[in-house]
């Protein structure tokens, strides 16, 4: 079989394809052959031939409003309900949305952008300014455009039966050059010959079109009904099929954009979003407004149209850029943070770049405490790290990122907790992130699930901080953990529930969930340790308080991690004087969620120091009850250790 018969097989296929509701998977089999070809000047003439052949069959605006109608939410990019001449540009001149469509389906979007004019006015064309297409339009485009196909197709027969003298004289009885509608009935019922079946329906399609044929040229009569020879010749020229559009694209073209998709290897993620995004900005900014919305990241990466053409690397710096989106924008002139919330600008981007560069820039990896600073969304925020003796980075170690509580900061909660001498002897590193202050550095306090009339966004911190530290530093990612005091272990929570995917334990002492946590996507091993006779945070919730959101019991939290684990038996001991422990496990994977209560008030157990509400409660050590369950629990690994950060 030649290409040019292989071509006219593919435009055959791809016709029938239409009514058996396969199109889409035949124009990419077609594509694929194409592609196939011997050379890229023979898989050109392919893509030109069976273009070619649909034309002559007078299928391909059929087959161009199938198509269209079929991904039309995936063309309307931006979701008005019309394919806009912008978008088709977009789509045909963007790497990242040309890398989804095959040569055969360019081809049709060319159409479409030739043809815009009459395909958006087929339905209303009253309307001079409609220039965008509508599902609707191409439906009538296609009904118009087949009932022009047929008429170009019957003149075109017409000439070439009856365009010669001879010919048109077997039906004009008189000889006077004209047909009239008495001799088209005579010659229709064999009154002037001998007729076959195709020459008697030319005669009637004469007969239906006599007016419009008559008037092909001008014999100076406004009535004119009767057909001259020039008459049928001018009608054909008038009608016959308009020229087809050249080529958009080679399929030689499409193989590079592919072979360009490659992985950026060592890439971080913050540098991969800059490129992306700079790279790909008019193809994400749909409405041309000059930012990125959520809507707009989201309407390619949760279309199965659009990932056909997106790479690993897309794919990891769309999700980015979704998850990240609040505070990305907020990167650039952050003074204007609380009416900044309409999209990503390159501004933006360019910003966020470099904030993450710095943050990473010259993080120390020697044994001690570190007082460090990262910027996020614009925003100052600060941490102690403390690093074990003894760690030189030769093998991965754990870490613990632990929150203090309201009105404290890092160094207090190092203080009280100790962990930096737990992990001195256990080696892992363990992190004292700060809230921000009410005033100044006073009065720190936890902005929990990320409360829109706040600027601060906690889960933006911890996941700038977490990928900082755990991109540097040698952290075993199947050992992260994360615990909390009061307000911080209300944050530790929330925490624990959104980041699932690389939090391997929570430890929560002396606080309770406020009730809007989203259960998490991966199951968390829990300790929760809590007062009977607190009454700060009272084990039985509060519904309001001055300080703190509202809280719910600590029975909330315990069913919340209860479920998110899975957990399927009880156990409930008392191990030491004034306290008791229940203990819920899953007896298939293992994970835990266990409840310590003691009979004191908002203390943090172990800490000999007074407390603002009740007496010290030294019959167990919350650091080392914590250390001990988190040394049990590790990660499930997956498949791939890239973090994906929680979307908020």
């Amino acid at each position: 079989m030649t290409e040019l018969e292989s071509s006219k097989t593919y435009a055959k296929k791809i016709t029938e394809a239409v009514d058996q509701g396969s199109l889409s998977a035949e124009l990419q089999k077609s594509s694929d052959a194409i592609r196939g070809a011997s050379t890229p000047e023979a898989a050109d003439k392919m893509l030109q031939e069976v273009t070619s052949e649909l034309h002559s069959r007078g299928a391909i605006a059929k087959v161009v409003g199938a198509w269209a109608r079929e991904n039309f939410s995936d063309l309307d990019l931006d979701g008005n309900g019309k394919i806009s001449a912008a978008e088709l540009d977009s789509i045909l001149k963007n790497k990242l949305l040309s890398n989804a469509t095959n040569p055969l389906e360019r081809q049709l979007l060319r159409y479409m952008q030739i043809n815009r004019d009459a395909i958006a006015k087929a339905k209303n064309d009253e309307w001079g300014s409609d220039t965008s297409i509508t599902s609707a339009d191409l439906t009538e485009h296609e009904k118009k455009s087949a009932t022009a196909t047929s008429t170009a197709v019957s003149a075109k027969r017409l000439v070439d039966t009856f365009g010669d003298r001879a010919s048109f004289n077997r039906i004009d009885a008189n000889r006077d050059g004209f047909l009239t509608d008495q001799e088209l009935k005579d010659a229709q019922a064999g009154k002037r010959g001998s007729f076959n079946d195709e020459e008697r329906q030319l005669l009637k399609f004469m007969q239906d079109n006599r007016t419009p044929i008559a008037k092909s040229v001008n014999d100076q009569r406004l009535f004119e009904t009767r057909i001259s020879l020039a008459d049928i010749s001018a009608f054909a020229g008038n009608n016959k099929l308009a020229e087809l559009p050249a080529s958009l694209a080679s399929a030689k073209d499409y193989s590079e954009r592919k072979a360009n998709t490659a992985p950026k290897t060592g890439m971080h993620l913050p540098d991969l979003v800059l490129d992306f995004g700079k790279e790909n900005f008019s193809a994400l900014d749909h409405n041309g407004d000059g930012k990125i919305n959520r809507a707009e990241v989201q309407k390619l990466s949760s279309s199965a149209f659009w990932k056909r053409g997106l790479s690993e690397d897309n794919m990891r710096a769309m999700s980015a850029l979704d998850n990240k989106l609040e505070y990305i924008q907020r990167s650039h002139r952050d003074e204007y943070w609380y009416k900044d919330r309409k999209g990503v600008t390159t501004k933006d981007l360019e910003a966020y770049a470099k904030f993450e560069a710095q943050n990473r820039k010259d993080l120390p990896t020697t044994p001690g405490d570190h007082q460090l600073q990262l910027t996020i969304g614009g925003v100052t925020r600060d941490y102690t790290m403390h690093v074990p003796k003894g760690y030189d980075g030769s093998k991965p170690v754990p870490i613990v990122y632990a929150f203090h509580y309201f009105t404290g900061n890092s160094d207090e909660m190092a203080a009280t907790t100790r962990l930096s001498e737990k992990a001195d002897k256990e080696g892992f590193v363990v992190v004292y992130p700060n809230a921000k202050g009410w005033i100044g550095n006073k009065f720190r306090q936890w902005n929990l699930n990320n409360n829109a009339n706040y600027r601060i966004d906690e889960v933006a911190f911890v996941d700038t901080m977490m990928n900082t530290i755990e991109a540097k530093l040698n952290i075993d990612k199947d050992r992260v953990y994360v615990a909390g005091y009061s307000n911080g272990g209300m944050l530790a929570q929330e925490i624990a529930a959104k980041f699932s995917d690389r939090v391997a334990a929570m430890a929560c002492v002396g606080g309770c969930q406020n009730g809007k946590e989203k259960p998490p996507e991966n199951a968390v091993s829990t300790l929760l340790v809590h007062g009977r006779k607190d009454r700060i945070v009272p084990d039985m919730g509060r519904l309001f308080t001055p300080l703190f959101p509202r809280f719910q019991p600590l029975e909330h939290s315990r069913d919340f991690w209860r479920t998110a684990n899975g957990t399927d038996t009880a156990q409930r001991e008392e191990p030491a004087f004034g306290v008791t422990r229940e203990t819920y496990t899953n007896s298939r994977t293992g994970k835990q969620v266990i409840v310590y209560r003691h009979d004191e008030g908002h203390c943090y157990p172990g800490d000999p120091r007074e407390t603002l509400d009740g007496k010290p409660f030294l019959a167990i050590n919350a650091t080392d009850l914590m250390w001990d369950f988190f040394a049990k629990n590790k990660r499930t690994p997956k498949p791939s250790d890239t973090p994906t950060p929680a979307r908020r």
